[in-house]
């Protein structure tokens, strides 16, 4: 049942998709929901939340939205944050700032603030002199570390405009790029190579891809 609701929210068409390609998931969802008998939906991320609610639409089974952006990012996103507040049992928000999206424009929405869980251990005994070495980085250079998904509201770009500043006094410093594409891939960890390389930043940016050990990039790190 998780297995099969994974692939499905893998396969889910964006939402500017044909109406048809829409449709199609939310059945898909439908008849996931009643052959497992489904007693409660938690979604996680915005498109999980939005083809749950369709997918229960006429039906009592609750969906629990789980939401860590401040933002939705789009001029649509006001009467979406409002229609989740109206039809979501509950909100889950990773931050004070994140419930504020919706209680300002619905006075008693159901939303609820729940840090995000982190185990503490694996910080205590990360190897960040290991990590440096893996990626060539002397033990001495100034390392700058970003984690986080590669799309650009991430702000890489103003990063790397930054970094240039920086090297001006410091042209021992090395950036370290943390993260993949979106699901899917969206072309844009080939854009900032692109970018590094017309900026003259070359070697001094490194694109590590997906990474799991990010204790060990905290380690390495002097700025994150």
């Amino acid at each position: 049942g998780m297995k099969k609701a994974y692939e499905l929210f893998m396969m889910m068409p964006t939402l500017k998709a044909h109406r048809a390609a829409q449709q199609t998931a939310v059945s898909a969802l439908r008849e996931l929901i009643d052959k497992e008998r489904v007693q409660l939906i938690h979604a996680n991320a915005m498109r999980a939340v939005l083809y749950s609610l369709r997918a229960v639409r006429r039906r009592r089974t609750p969906v629990i939205a789980h939401v860590r952006v401040t933002r939705s990012g789009g001029p649509w996103e006001w009467g979406l944050d409002q229609y989740l507040a109206w039809h979501c049992r509950v909100i889950l928000a990773n931050s004070h700032t994140v419930a504020r999206r919706f209680r300002w424009c619905v006075r008693n929405a159901p939303v609820h603030v729940l840090y995000n869980g982190i185990d503490p251990r694996p910080f205590d005994r990360a190897d960040g002199a290991a990590f440096r070495a893996r990626l060539g980085i002397l033990p001495t250079a100034p390392l700058i570390g970003i984690v986080g998904m590669l799309e650009p509201r991430k702000g890489h770009r103003i990063l790397f405009e930054a970094f240039q500043t920086i090297l001006t006094r410091f042209p021992e410093a090395r950036l370290v790029v943390a993260g993949g594409e979106p699901p899917g891939g969206n072309g844009y960890r080939r854009a900032l190579e692109v970018d590094a390389n017309a900026r003259g930043l070359g070697s001094r940016v490194v694109f590590t891809g997906h990474l799991e050990d990010i204790p060990a990039l905290m380690a390495a790190v002097d700025i994150v």
